[in-house]
């Protein structure tokens, strides 16, 4: 698994709001809930930013280098979610 690929997953940010990460050839797609999906580009190694909407997302990595969570900053705020659930490498 790549470095991108240990990224993709499911976080939950809250009970009713999850950010869904995937991959689309080697294109990374972010989808929250309730909302349309969107192509994320990487601004560093784990730092990656919407063009469609002002917001970042990073990823936080594990003692291995496998992605346990991810910080959302977007108006002012900031919302961790940890991985619920990993996402099939298609």
């Amino acid at each position: 698994m790549n470095i991108l690929e240990s990224n993709l997953g499911v976080y939950e940010l809250m009970p009713t709001f999850k950010i869904t990460i995937t991959k689309d050839g080697k294109q990374l797609k972010a989808q929250a809930t309730g909302q349309p999906s969107f192509n994320i580009f990487a601004k560093s190694k784990d730092t990656f930013y919407l063009k469609e909407v002002a917001a970042q997302i990073q990823f936080i990595k594990d003692e291995n280098g496998n992605t346990k969570s991810l910080t959302l900053f977007q108006n002012g705020q900031e919302k961790n979610g940890m991985k619920v659930e990993q996402c099939e490498i298609v």
